[in-house]
């Protein structure tokens, strides 16, 4: 009789790791989504993630933009979901819940960068849903 011999066969190296577990199980919900006919959220995202990671840009904007579609970037009230801190306010003009679309777009702060940026370049931000801003920036839709 044999012995028993623990193998992982998600690596190459054999070596299990968290990296490695996290990937089978994303295949696994992109399978059972895909098999439940809800190819949406599945398909869509990996297009717009492949188009993310194929841009020929610093590897800093791009784990930027990963980080921000993924919610992982700590904005007041991101925080405050996360219970970390208790007040969601603006640091900077103290006027509403600071979330990353409001930090980047709205704030007044952020405003004025973007005025800058057009005088100096032409180039004008589109009108973006609160909700979609994000993959609809890196995708051009508008």
């Amino acid at each position: 009789m044999e012995e028993d011999v623990l193998a992982r066969n998600y690596e190459k190296s054999g070596m299990y790791s968290t990296r490695s577990a996290y990937r089978l199980l994303k295949t696994e919900q992109i399978q059972e989504e895909t098999s439940k006919g809800n190819e949406t959220s599945a398909s869509d995202g990996t297009w717009v993630w492949r188009k993310l990671w194929k841009l020929k840009i610093p590897p800093k904007i791009r784990i930027f933009w990963w980080r921000a579609v993924q919610n992982f970037l700590p904005t007041k009230m991101e925080l405050c979901r996360r219970h970390v801190d208790r007040d969601a306010t603006c640091s900077t003009c103290g006027a509403q819940e600071e979330s990353l679309f409001y930090v980047v777009l709205e704030c007044p702060l952020a405003r004025s960068f973007w005025d800058e940026v057009h005088k100096l370049s032409g180039t004008k931000v589109p009108r973006l849903h609160k909700a979609t801003w994000m993959k609809d920036f890196l995708t051009g839709e508008d």
